[in-house]
């Protein structure tokens, strides 16, 4: 390997640094179309918290509120048992509460910022994959990947999201403190790397994955490590890992001892949407394994593991590819067994997965194993055979059809990155990520010519709209209304008023109470009819379900005050607009389409 202060790249030395600023330059480049997109859903309960609207421990963060006292949930009707759990994530609070101070309600600061931590996160993959592989060409091609990958716009442009850019950049500063300790015999730095991991514990819970990866590390190369000669036996490989036991056993016993500690404070959050791993292991594996070969899918295309959730059924033909994929890739890297980095880095994609599956899929969970599964991709691009010549001729040259046709796809792949970032992708996530607020501004005219102590929806243009519009509202207006959502989902709805105090809603779609946003905070997987949830405004029963019973149909609500009372008002979605709704009697179909690229 070059030394590590210097890069060698197309026949040149480079020192480090300005590779590190190289990255920045790329990064602030590739999001440049994010800067002004604002804040978006969660930022804005972050916002209110800071500004006195919610109370919350400024030492312990944001995360830290129950998730039953936002306001978002409280004002939903469908919760039977509120859920309970909190998340301990200070490091990503107190930057988010540094910018604001700076900066104020300026969101472009808080941009930037991302985008520098995620630069900075590549540049620091960079570092770690060159480590572990003795080779700066492979390293530096996946970490550019890494750092333009079409996957990553969501988490580097969603300012609450910060969480995810800090743990991988401390993740990866941990782990190459932990390698350049192992390789260079520097106690010293097997220290760092202890608070280094829990710097990105404290920024999300996916660091949980540490310890294993570090395990992991220890049996790949545990040959080198102790100076063995190639080829050693599996027994052989596992006494070494024995015997310099302490190099992944404190790291356990930190992770052991914090996890207590969050555990003591902090009861898991376990509903719908988020799976607790260690109380319901069969849920978690059921919903984890056919998820993993989509998300493998994902990292080689440019599908979006979003769409599994937005299109229903598509989960099954992603995971097939995703398997035929799984085992190309594995018949393409065999001819390069005796290179640990490659199978080290399959191995750990696969299980840097395993603590985001215990969510529904999306981008944001390919965000840290993406760093070692494009470096698979990074490897096989540079063993098409004019490049492997040019670059790498010391590797073996694989099988021969195979691996070059892996490479020329992958190649094509890694040039739609960049033009989709830059070109397609800020124009559908930025506009999709402003439909709460676009809800609330469309709103404001209805709301604010008159006084109203109610504010009622029956509907939305998408289920992202469920909880965050409550505290939108706030940041506009700087104070707090009752504002409810009866159903906030991409379907078509009716609705009549069957009485002076009840209302009912139905729809032939589904989705009105199975979709993500819904599920965040539903404990109870299935409804029935006559199912009542009473509110301090209204009774909700539930008239009719679907067939599997994990959705509604048709609900009647009736209220504690006529529904013309001046007190409230009733909004909807007409299709393209929200528009104020009045009482009728009459079956009223309040918006004719869906979107077809809505959720």
């Amino acid at each position: 390997m070059n030394q590590t202060r210097s890069v060698q790249f197309l026949g040149r030395t480079y020192p480090i640094w300005t590779v590190a600023l190289a990255f920045i330059g790329l990064g602030l480049l590739a999001y440049a179309p994010y800067f002004f997109s604002g804040f978006s859903a969660d930022d804005f309960i972050f916002i209110n918290m800071l500004e006195g609207a919610t109370p919350y421990n400024p030492w312990l963060g944001f995360w830290a509120v129950p998730v039953d006292q936002y306001q978002g949930f409280t004002q939903l009707w469908w919760v039977a048992n509120a859920p309970v759990g909190a998340f301990l994530r200070p490091i990503a609070s107190w930057t988010l509460s540094a910018l604001y101070w700076a900066f104020g309600r300026n969101a472009a600061p808080f941009h930037i910022t991302s985008v520098i931590i995620h630069s900075l996160g590549a540049f620091t993959a960079f570092l770690l994959l060159r480590r572990l592989s003795d080779r700066d060409l492979p390293a530096l091609l996946a970490a550019l990947l890494f750092l333009i990958c079409e996957d990553h716009g969501m988490t580097v442009a969603w300012i609450a999201t910060i969480t995810d850019l800090l743990c991988v950049l401390f993740l990866n500063l941990a782990f190459l403190c932990h390698i350049t300790a192992r390789q260079e015999r520097k106690p010293w730095l097997f220290a760092l790397s202890l608070p280094l991991f829990l710097i990105a514990f404290a920024s999300k819970e996916t660091a949980a994955i540490y310890p294993v990866i570090v395990g992991v590390y220890e049996l790949f190369f545990a040959d080198r490590l102790a100076g063995e000669g190639n080829g050693i036996s599996l027994l052989t490989r596992i006494k070494l890992v024995f015997k310099s036991w302490w190099a992944w056993a404190i790291p356990l016993a930190v992770f052991a001892v914090y996890m207590a500690f969050y555990r003591s404070f902090f009861p898991p959050i376990s509903t719908m949407m988020y799976i607790d791993p260690f109380s319901q292991p069969g849920r978690y594996l059921a919903t984890a394994i056919p998820n993993i070969p989509v998300m493998f899918f994902a990292l080689l295309s440019q599908f979006l593991p979003s769409i599994v959730f937005m299109v229903p059924g598509s989960q099954y033909s992603a995971a097939a590819l995703g398997v035929i994929l799984i085992a190309l890739l594995i018949w393409a890297l065999l001819p390069y067994r005796r290179e640990p980095a490659i199978w080290f880095s399959l191995a750990i994609f696969f299980l840097a997965l395993l603590p985001g599956l215990a969510a529904d899929i999306g981008e944001r969970l390919l965000y840290y194993p993406s760093v070692f599964g494009l470096f698979l991709v990074a490897w096989l691009i540079l063993q098409t055979p004019k490049l492997r010549l040019r670059y790498m001729p010391d590797t073996p040259p694989g099988v021969r059809t195979l691996a070059p046709l892996w490479g020329w796809y992958l190649i094509i792949s890694a040039l739609i990155l960049p033009v989709v970032l830059l070109f397609v992708y800020p124009w559908m996530w930025i506009p999709s990520m402003g439909w709460p607020e676009d809800t609330v501004l469309d709103s404001l005219p209805y709301i604010d010519e008159d006084i109203h102590e109610h504010v009622i929806y029956l509907n939305t243009n998408s289920s992202f709209n469920t909880f965050y519009l409550p505290d939108i509202y706030r940041y506009h207006r700087d104070e707090y209304v009752d504002l409810r959502v009866l159903s906030s989902f991409n379907g078509r709805v009716q609705s009549r008023s069957e009485s002076p105090n009840m209302l009912t809603l139905r729809t032939d779609d589904l989705g009105w109470l199975s979709n993500m946003f819904a599920r965040v905070i539903r404990t109870d997987p299935d409804f029935a009819v006559g199912d009542a949830y009473d509110t301090e405004l209204f009774t909700a029963t539930i008239m009719q379900v679907t067939p599997g019973q994990g959705d509604v149909l048709e609900v009647h609500f009736i209220f504690n005050i006529p529904l013309d009372d001046s007190s409230m008002m009733f909004i909807y979605w007409d299709g393209e607009n929200y528009q104020r709704w009045q009482p009728t009697s009459e079956w009223q179909l309040l918006n004719s389409t869906i979107d077809p690229f809505s959720f």
